[in-house]
């Protein structure tokens, strides 16, 4: 069982990356640090996932608002986080709601495909790939969450 709370940034360091999380988005390398913590929380609203019977922290997810009405979905995974796949996927759902956003992003890479299957599982869907993305040019995939709604109304015509 998971429980979830506002993130502190003390959280940060408890969190062992899985292997597929180093270098997400070839930008540069996190350090896993209350430092790192404090820029998360100041990006947006965040929480953490604590093991009910270790205490142990098995991720932290947010969002970083760009826009009052835009948000872009991050996330950080220990290796527990396996056990406990349906209980995130659940409150991350809810949070895309209440945030109450017109759009949510998350970027995946192209190499890692569990990324995007987990993307999906939460709810985005996938609009494009960008070839050769960012400083460390590798393939990322966009996914995006219209209204907090999109998988309940399947691709709704834009009328671009």
């Amino acid at each position: 069982m998971i429980a979830f709370e506002p993130m502190r940034a003390a959280h940060v360091p408890m969190i062992q990356l899985r292997a597929g999380q180093h270098g997400t988005l070839g930008l540069h390398e996190p350090q896993m640090t209350e430092e790192y913590g404090w820029q998360l929380i100041g990006a947006g609203p965040c929480w953490a996932g604590i093991e009910a019977h270790s205490g142990r922290v098995a991720g932290a997810a947010g969002f970083t608002v760009v826009y009052p009405q835009q948000a872009a979905a991050w996330a950080l995974f220990s290796e527990c986080f396996a056990d406990h796949t349906r209980a995130v996927v659940r409150f991350v759902r809810e949070q895309i709601v209440a945030g109450r956003w017109a759009r949510v992003e998350a970027m995946t890479r192209c190499d890692r495909p569990e990324q995007g299957r987990f993307a999906q599982a939460c709810g985005f869907h996938r609009v494009a790939v960008l070839r050769r993305w960012g400083p460390a040019s590798i393939d990322m995939v966009l996914h995006e969450v219209i209204d907090g709604k999109l998988w309940e109304k399947r691709h709704a015509s834009s009328g671009c």
